[in-house]
């Protein structure tokens, strides 16, 4: 039988390094970049309203307020989408586009 070898590891709880827990498979970081992403607008506030009522269900397990934060985060994130028609977190509304950026187009324009 192969032996398993443990090592430990300095991080900081919560931190990018740090292991997910069993009760909690959603980060922020996957509410941003859901938020963020390129996908239709109705599509990303499918995905994060599913993603809040996936916490919802298990928040009186939450013995940590562990999912306090995340569902701030999903309600903001929800907001800024309402607000923003759309455009909150993609390229387009921090002026990121490359297509409307004169450096990233090669030389002689578009």
């Amino acid at each position: 039988m192969a032996q398993k070898i443990v090592t430990a590891s300095d991080t900081s709880v919560g931190g990018d390094a740090d292991e997910g827990g069993i009760a909690q498979n959603i980060t922020l970081d996957d509410i941003r970049a859901v938020a963020g992403s390129p996908a239709p607008i109705e599509q990303r506030k499918a995905r994060l309203t599913d993603m809040k009522s996936r916490l919802q269900a298990r928040l009186s397990a939450d013995r940590g307020n562990e999912f306090g934060p995340l569902l701030r985060g999903i309600d903001d994130a929800l907001s800024s989408l309402d607000s923003a028609g759309g455009e909150a977190g993609t390229r387009a509304a921090y002026g990121m586009d490359e297509q409307d950026r004169s450096d990233a187009q090669p030389p002689g324009g578009k």
